[in-house]
């Protein structure tokens, strides 16, 4: 299909009712027509020449092309063809020798391809507009050099009123804020077109360490591949003599399309199908985030690692009911930090040491699906500890400062998306270790329950010279408590006391004094007591009481230092 046949009339976009508006992306499927208004993509073959044929019936008719490569070297070329006398192919009077005459006339002057009205090469957007364009048939021809690849094509008559793609802000700049050593905030403007056209955007972001992504389809094609699209349910103008039973299968589509040496196409509205990314974008691909964010116009990468290493960040605004998108002004920035982040999965306790050059640590946990709570914890071994969560819009939901001992933070109702933990040194810089875990569901917290008072108390009206009495309190959750207790001499270590991580388990068994399971039934009877005999006179012990969850850790209670009385 070289020259565009006299029986085929290219559509046109009508306002009569009684005619049909061929604006359906669908029903070009396996031709070289575009429709007027509508985006569609085709995919190429390397160094075959693609043509798509567009009729332009009135002269003065403002026109728009816009060319959108899918990440490869591509070069397009557009050419104009002058109508014959009659442009809808019949002649005064149904004369069917005029008909053949114009036909022949095509078909005797074929397009001068030496002289094309305008070139296009590269791989960003190109953008052809003519503000008052003679009327003909407009040919694009398009050229991938690099490989196979996909290209976004549309053509439009009514570039102010059509709206193809998403507006960008007066604005379209990508601001980037350091929210922490290892992490930055990226945020930038809605686009106009949900306001004031109602469109539904969304945005996608991109950050690699490569170099930015001109066009959305660009990102899209190196995170998940760039192959044939899968055609359609519905495609081609359904006619009887159409096999479009066949022609729905992707390989026949393709097939057909490389035998005629021409792209195909299919809509916009289906998406590119694509599978996985080829062997020479495997590496790209590992150092790539791509993520879609919804509505959102701020998202939080706490990714950042090394020092010296460059990162480029492209934001997309997407039009949700199309599938075009928009592309906003990239931004890159060059790390400083030695630190990186961890990715805590569910459920699973992880210890950090925190060196002492080393002041700080962030952590990131992705929420895959909604879920009524997550809980973050964090339990310091040493020292003191500042500590913040972000969700994905970057907004603080929780800080705390000085914290010495476990704390658990629950956020109710969260949105899935990333939340980012920020741990740091609180006083002087010394070495230090702590541990933290996040989970959505309770059954995998790894900590037993600890009460508000976590004291240990004596009686010391019940103590005597070989034996004390003690108590704590308990809680409404049955779990296990274990007593243990060591003489305190000039020589012994306060390990116990500055290691605040050390559970029953680490200590040695001679100094395990019972262990019992435990259930406060009410608050009044949330007491548990112990007598401990057979202690010697005159001297002192340290006692600590742990909680301890079944197949889980451990957590201590505040040490209580006793001393027996001299004489009995």
């Amino acid at each position: 299909m070289s020259d565009v046949a006299l029986c085929q009339r290219i559509p046109l976009r009508t306002n009569d009712p009684s005619l049909l508006d061929l604006s359906d992306a669908e029903l070009y499927v396996g031709s070289k027509m575009l429709p007027d208004g509508v985006e569609i993509v085709s995919y190429l073959k390397r160094y075959i020449a693609s043509r798509y044929y567009f009729m332009v019936e009135e002269d003065k008719t403002p026109l728009e092309i816009v060319v959108t490569p899918c990440d490869y070297q591509i070069t397009v070329k557009v050419f104009v063809q002058s109508l014959p006398t009659d442009s809808s192919g019949f002649g005064a009077g149904d004369d069917h020798d005029e008909i053949l005459r114009q036909h022949n006339s095509l078909i005797r002057h074929p397009i001068d391809t030496s002289q094309p009205i305008k070139v296009f090469a590269g791989n960003d957007v190109m953008k052809y507009k003519i503000e008052e364009a003679y009327s003909g048939v407009y040919i694009i021809e398009v050229l991938a050099e690099e490989r196979d690849c996909s290209v976004r094509m549309s053509v439009t008559t009514l570039p102010f009123a059509d709206l193809i793609y998403p507006e960008l802000p007066r604005d379209r700049s990508v601001t980037l804020r350091p929210v922490s050593r290892s992490a930055v905030e990226l945020s930038w403007k809605p686009s106009p077109s949900a306001r004031r056209n109602g469109q539904p955007i969304d945005y996608c972001v991109a950050v690699n360490r490569r170099r930015h992504f001109r066009t959305h389809c660009a990102a899209h094609a190196v995170k998940y591949g760039d192959q044939p699209p899968t055609a359609p349910p519905d495609i081609g103008f359904r006619f009887a003599w159409q096999p479009t039973s066949d022609y729905r299968k992707p390989e026949v589509a393709y097939r057909i399309a490389e035998e005629e040496n021409d792209g195909d196409i299919t809509t916009t509205k289906q998406g590119v199908q694509t599978v996985g990314p080829g062997a020479s974008q495997i590496a790209e691909t590992d150092n790539m985030l791509y993520e879609c964010v919804g509505n959102r116009t701020r998202f939080v990468y706490a990714e950042v690692f090394g020092s010296g290493v460059r990162y480029y960040f492209d934001v997309f605004a997407i039009n949700r009911n199309t599938n075009t998108s928009a592309t906003y002004s990239g931004t890159q920035a060059i790390s400083r930090n030695e630190g990186k982040s961890v990715k805590l999965k569910n459920g699973k306790l992880v210890t950090v040491h925190l060196k002492r050059n080393v002041p700080e640590r962030f952590f990131v946990y992705n929420l895959e699906r909604k879920s009524p709570e997550i809980t973050f914890q964090v339990q310091p071994c040493s020292g003191k500890l500042n500590v913040s969560i972000r969700s994905a819009r970057g907004i603080t939901i929780k800080s705390l400062k000085n914290i010495s001992r476990l704390e658990t933070i629950a956020v109710t109702d969260p949105q899935p998306g990333q939340y980012v933990i920020h741990v740091e040194k609180h006083g002087r810089p010394r070495s230090t270790f702590f541990r933290i875990v996040a989970s959505s569901d309770p059954a995998l917290a790894p900590y037993p329950n600890l009460p508000t008072d976590v004291s240990v108390q004596t009686f010391e009206k019940l103590n005597t010279c070989n034996s004390v009495t003690v108590a704590w309190m308990g809680t409404g959750n049955r779990q296990k408590y274990c007593l243990y207790a060591r003489p305190e001499t000039p020589k012994t270590t306060n390990r116990y006391q500055d290691d605040r991580c050390v559970g029953h388990a680490d200590r040695p068994k001679s100094q395990k004094l019972s262990c019992r399971y435990f259930r406060a039934t009410s608050e009044r009877r949330s007491v548990v007591t112990e007598n401990v005999r057979n202690l010697s006179p005159g001297a002192t012990y340290e006692f600590t009481v742990y909680a301890v969850k079944k197949n889980g850790m451990s957590l201590p209670y505040e040490n209580l230092i006793v001393k027996t009385k001299d004489n009995c």
